[in-house]
């Protein structure tokens, strides 16, 4: 669902700020998991 940054951060009561940091973790996760499974291939 197309929720922007301060959405969720409304909707989950979290600091927008928090919600940001996660967002670029969970990214950055991915991102090196399919560049892992590239690099395998």
């Amino acid at each position: 669902k197309g929720m922007s940054q301060r959405e969720i951060a409304a909707k989950t009561n979290t600091p927008l700020g928090t919600v940001k940091t996660r967002l670029e973790l969970g990214l950055k996760k991915i991102y090196d998991g399919l560049k892992e499974l590239r690099d395998e291939l």
